[in-house]
């Protein structure tokens, strides 16, 4: 479980960033973002084989909010860098609505025991 609290921490992380990029605090490009498969959940995500794990509702469920989060996010970097406040605002929200999803998955694993 360790990972699973690790990684919601990276995941809170990656919000604040983000957030720090939409009010112009820091510089980001899209590519610099990493995609639903390169972080430390994708990473984890993708070696799991404990049946325990991968036979649970949560495991299946969080795989396309967490994807969301990402495409959401790299949206944002994306919008802003074009000058598209409001889009990137848009997306945010988004990004924030997959992001509580992700972590109420997280929990519902961590839970599992």
């Amino acid at each position: 479980d360790l990972v699973l609290h690790r990684a919601k921490s990276d995941h809170f992380m990656w919000k604040k960033r983000l957030a720090e990029v939409l009010v112009g605090r820091k510089a980001l490009r899209p590519e610099e973002l990493s995609d639903h498969r390169h972080c430390r959940l994708g990473k984890w995500y993708e070696g799991v084989t404990d049946r325990t794990i991968r036979d649970h509702p949560a495991f299946a469920a969080v795989l396309p909010v967490h994807e969301a989060v990402h495409v959401n996010g790299r949206r944002v970097a994306e919008l802003v860098a074009r000058g598209d406040r409001e889009g990137a605002l848009a997306a945010y929200g988004e990004m924030e609505r997959a992001s509580g999803q992700v972590v109420e998955q997280l929990e519902r694993l961590i839970g599992r025991h």
